[in-house]
């Protein structure tokens, strides 16, 4: 892409078997070009394809026969290093685990948290507090309260609730930097109204919180 504009377009692969399922995008390798993250639906194995453009420049299983209660929630880089890392959620524990990434091997890993309730799901991880590390937003899929972890690699450093009894029938869309102040944001989407909002984080807390748009036809769906 450049812009709006499509620059170039290319088949990737061609009948990658549809076991294989793509689990995130990130920049693994650190080179400045985003990779993909593969999850074989049916084996539990974790690869890695290293992208250059519209090419594919190596391709690598990284880990066989994870279990498939393990889910990759998030590829972004929680300890710094400039290259994205695996967060994991197992589905009936909650226990949370990261794989900190060197290209297509696992450097560390380990579980960060035990027993986290069901109740609780990642919406989406980004660096909230500008520490150029990217930290964990939860949200209470029960009370719709919304929490952050601030995390430094293989450690939550703080923890806490941001907000309360969020409506549920607004989603977190996006975690991103929508003002360019160097932390990541909340953009979220009303389900019923499709309304747009926005809340402009400071790390556990929120700077401000502003409807972006209302009343957006629910054909359209935020990607």
């Amino acid at each position: 892409m450049s812009g709006v504009a499509v620059k170039e377009s290319a088949v990737l692969s061609p009948g990658v078997p549809l076991t294989w399922q793509i689990a995130g995008v990130g920049d693994i390798d650190g080179d400045g070009r985003a990779d993909l993250v593969w999850r074989d639906t049916g084996r539990g194995d974790v690869a890695i394809w290293r992208l250059a453009g519209a090419s594919v420049q190596q391709s690598a299983v990284v880990a066989p026969g994870v279990p498939l209660d393990w889910q990759i929630v998030g590829v972004q880089d929680v300890d710094g290093d400039g290259k994205a890392d695996l967060v994991w959620h197992h589905a009936l524990t909650g226990d949370v685990a990261i794989w900190l990434m060197n290209g297509a091997s696992v450097r560390q890993s380990a579980v960060v948290s035990l027993g986290v309730p069901l109740s609780w799901q990642i919406a989406g991880l980004g660096d909230v507090d500008g520490d150029g590390k990217a930290d964990v937003v939860w949200r209470n899929a029960q009370t719709g309260d919304v929490a952050v972890w601030l995390m430094d690699g293989l450690r939550v450093v703080q923890a806490g609730i941001v907000a309360a009894g969020v409506p549920l029938a607004y989603e977190v869309a996006e975690v991103a930097d929508v003002n360019g102040d160097g932390r990541a944001d909340l953009v979220w989407y009303q389900t019923q109204r499709g309304d747009v909002a926005a809340w402009l984080m400071n790390g556990l807390s929120i700077g401000q919180s502003l409807v972006v748009s209302s009343a957006v036809p629910l054909a359209w769906q935020i990607q």
